[in-house]
C-alpha cells in the first residue's frame, strides 16, 4: 500500500482545506529529537495553540505512527550513548518501543562493554553491531569503490540489508585453522 492510501486526514483538517482556510503543517520531529518527555508533548501542544491563535488550523504530521521499524544508530562514545538512552526512553514513552531497533556503529573488535551491558544501559536490545573498519571504509571512499567483499564491515552490512529486505541471511563459511 502506498503512502497516499495510508494517509489519515483528521476531519478538522479536511474541513479547513475544503473551506480554503489556512492550514499549517507541523512535523513531530521538531519536538521529538532531543527533547525529553513530557516537555516534547507540551511544546507540540503550545505550537498548535499558537497556530490556532493566529487563525490557522494546525496539522500535526505524525510520521512515526506510519513507520514499521525505527532504527536508532549510536556509537560507544559516552555522549552518543547518553543521547541514545534519552531517545530510547522518549520512543518507549511514546509507545514506539516495539518498533525500535538499535544499531551500534563503529564497534571495536574488543569492546569494553558487552552487548548485554549496553542493552541494560540503553533500555533496549541491540539489533545490529557494525564493526569499526575505518581503513577499509576510508580506502573504498577515496578510491570511489565498494568495500572489499571479504571485509567484516561489508559482510555485516550485507547481512543487515538482507534482514531488512526479508531475504534469507547466508551463514558465514566456517574457517578452519590449525587448532580447529
Amino acid at each position: 500500500m502506498g503512502g497516499a492510501e495510508r494517509l489519515r486526514i483528521a476531519p478538522e483538517i479536511r474541513e479547513a482545506l475544503a473551506a480554503g482556510a489556512p492550514v499549517v503543517a507541523l512535523e513531530t520531529t521538531i519536538v521529538s529529537h532531543g527533547m525529553p518527555y513530557p516537555e516534547n508533548v507540551e511544546t507540540a501542544r503550545a505550537l498548535e495553540r499558537e497556530i490556532r491563535g493566529r487563525g490557522a488550523t494546525p496539522a500535526t504530521i505524525a510520521v512515526l505512527d506510519e513507520i514499521d521499524e525505527i532504527f536508532l544508530v549510536t556509537t560507544l562514545e559516552v555522549p552518543s550513548l547518553h543521547q541514545a538512552k534519552q531517545a530510547v526512553q522518549t520512543l518507549i514513552n511514546a509507545g514506539f518501543g516495539s518498533r525500535l531497533r538499535v544499531i551500534l556503529n563503529r564497534t571495536p573488535q574488543r569492546p569494553d562493554v558487552t552487548a548485554e551491558e549496553l542493552e541494560r544501559i540503553l533500555g533496549a536490545p541491540i539489533d545490529t553491531m557494525l564493526p569499526n573498519d575505518y581503513y577499509a571504509l576510508y580506502d573504498a571512499f577515496c578510491k570511489g569503490k565498494l568495500l572489499p567483499p571479504g571485509s567484516h564491515l561489508n559482510r555485516q552490512m550485507a547481512s543487515f540489508a538482507m534482514r531488512l529486505a526479508g531475504a534469507p541471511v547466508e551463514k558465514g563459511k566456517r574457517r578452519f585453522g590449525l587448532f580447529g
